[in-house]
């Protein structure tokens, strides 16, 4: 099948309904050449997947929005980009769409209705300052756009080199979309063959080439020590501990993605630069083709100059990196309000307004970043206290002033908190908070927090 080269082909995320989606689906495939479902099925198995035309027949032309599977089969038929076209069916399959559509069974990633979610609100949506993690993508919203562009670019590493890099601010929440972005949606096989990829997710610590060893150990059943001393005398022998993973025998397979969440603490806690350079060394031949990994990088941007110093990190840089700013308005209404519908909660009206306001977004029909990124940590949090507070399913205007808005609620959880401890313990609660790290980064166990005092152990 000759490809049609007149053109882009259509945009997936231009599409603001099931079926319009519908639509640019059967124009994608006028795009890729495919006169007839008949056609579309000889290019599926061309590329070793099923496309039976019954079956696109249905999916084109029902009043639903197509499966996960059904996307990825055809998209990948036509050749076209598979994680951007997921990634914009998953923004359209919201739970407004699964609660307009008759129930004829249970439907793919679709979250229940709220009306059968009497023991949800119990649990919390919003993660406070943590970050998400993998188990908590339910919850996680915003953020669709960037993670199928983490995809599309890791698609590319599958066939391409090396490392791929999140660079952005403190607090524009890189942890939450490595993990519940990225590794939620390779588990989902959002990438040929990702739901078997062994994922590695771990920050580099003071030891970095031993947590590198430390993570392959336990993925690979072997023993620790044994492969952190090899690490550590060749960097390249990676390539041999990850093809202790299971996977194909084909030279350039994929058998792991390795997370790199805090890259920086490379830099800002190891103070050995030969195992420093071990670890850079390891990760990138790892990523390398034949190296049998995708190796992503979280990297806080006050520490990309630092980067320039490996060779390695350059190009990785200059070829693979995706900077991650500050939300619109459009993206922080899908934080708040979607994780709240998907766990049977509501918002009173205003209150989402509100909070955009004291975020610092100005004027709110503007869909432009208006905030500081950092400020994102304190958004989650204020949504967790008003959580605490909320009437019965309700997260109300009163509750959110109750607990001091976006600005106040931090600072009226560590009051509490201090006010709790007896005065030996807030001696090492003043220690350990006062802030005198200018490098912002965030602080390990404090030295009193051991077994010889207890108060320090309570406090951390």
């Amino acid at each position: 099948m000759a490809r049609n080269l007149r053109g882009s082909p259509p945009d997936p995320w231009s599409a603001s309904d099931q079926a319009e989606f519908r639509a640019l689906l059967r124009a994608l495939q006028q795009w890729a050449g495919y006169s007839s479902l008949e056609r579309l099925e000889e290019g599926a198995a061309h590329r070793r997947t099923s496309m039976p035309p019954s079956t696109a027949n249905r999916a084109l032309n029902n009043d639903k929005l197509p499966t996960a599977d059904f996307v990825r089969r055809f998209v990948l038929a036509c050749d076209a980009d598979v994680a951007r076209w997921t990634a914009a069916r998953d923004a359209l399959h919201d739970l407004k769409y699964s609660r307009d559509t008759p129930a004829t069974g249970p439907v793919e990633n679709s979250v229940p209705d709220s009306r059968d979610l009497s023991d949800l609100p119990s649990f919390c949506p919003y993660p406070g300052l943590a970050a998400f993690r993998p188990d908590q993508a339910q919850w996680f919203f915003g953020r669709e756009k960037v993670t199928a562009e983490l995809l599309s670019l890791l698609t590319e590493r599958m066939i391409d080199t090396g490392p791929l890099v999140v660079v952005g601010p403190s607090g524009t929440g890189k942890s939450s979309l490595l993990r519940a972005g990225l590794l939620a949606a390779l588990s989902e096989g959002r990438l040929p063959g990702s739901r078997d990829f062994a994922r590695l997710v771990f920050t580099p610590t003071a030891n970095p080439i031993d947590a590198l060893g430390a993570q392959l150990a336990v993925a690979t059943g072997s023993d620790g020590p044994e492969i952190i001393a090899a690490l550590s005398d060749d960097p390249r022998r990676v390539v041999e501990v990850i093809r202790k993973l299971p996977g194909t025998d084909e030279p350039n397979s994929i058998r792991a993605v390795i997370v790199v969440d805090q890259f920086e603490e490379a830099f800002i806690l190891c103070q050995d630069e030969d195992r420093r350079q071990a670890f850079i060394r390891a990760l990138c031949v790892a990523a390398a083709e034949g190296g049998g990994a995708l190796v992503v990088l979280g990297l806080r941007a006050d520490h990309y100059g630092r980067c320039a110093a490996y060779p390695e990190l350059i190009e990785a840089l200059r070829i693979g990196q995706v900077l991650l700013g500050a939300m619109t308005n459009a993206q922080l209404r899908s934080a708040i309000e979607k994780p709240a519908f998907a766990a049977g909660l509501e918002l009173e009206p205003g209150l989402v307004e509100v909070m955009l306001r004291d975020l610092g977004q100005g004027d709110t029909a503007v869909d432009v970043p208006g905030y500081q990124p950092g400020a994102l940590p304190l958004l989650s949090h204020a949504l967790l206290a008003t959580w605490q507070q909320r009437e019965g399913r309700t997260l109300t205007l009163a509750a959110y002033r109750l607990v001091g808005g976006i600005s106040g609620a931090i600072t009226n959880t560590a009051e509490r908190a201090y006010r709790v401890l007896e005065p030996a313990q807030q001696e090492v609660a003043r220690s350990v908070l006062a802030p005198h790290d200018p490098t912002r980064r965030r602080r390990g166990r404090h030295p009193s927090s051991g077994r010889a005092c207890p108060s320090g152990c309570r406090v951390v």
